[in-house]
């Protein structure tokens, strides 16, 4: 069964780590392609929003989400570096 819009990205998380869902049918669309350029680093991507996505400890490499992108797109609401599970 091919993921579609607000399905899991993989497997449930442990109790202590976030649950990361796919926002739109592009974004499965570009994580299956991640997944077979980079699958390493796909992991890794993973497990770094799994276990902290606020993250500030790469800001060369990680930058807040802005505009639409930082609301999801079933609830509506917004991430901050404040936010809870």
């Amino acid at each position: 069964m091919t993921p579609k819009r607000g399905d899991r990205v993989t497997v449930p998380p442990p109790d202590d780590e976030w649950d990361v869902l796919f926002g739109t049918s592009e974004a499965v669309k570009g994580w299956q392609e991640l997944c077979r350029l980079a699958l390493a680093n796909t992991r890794r991507c993973l497990r770094a929003l799994r276990t902290d996505p606020c993250s500030r400890a790469h800001p060369l490499r990680q930058h807040r989400l802005r505009g639409t992108w930082r609301c999801t797109g079933t609830t509506g609401s917004c991430w901050s570096s404040g936010s809870t599970r």
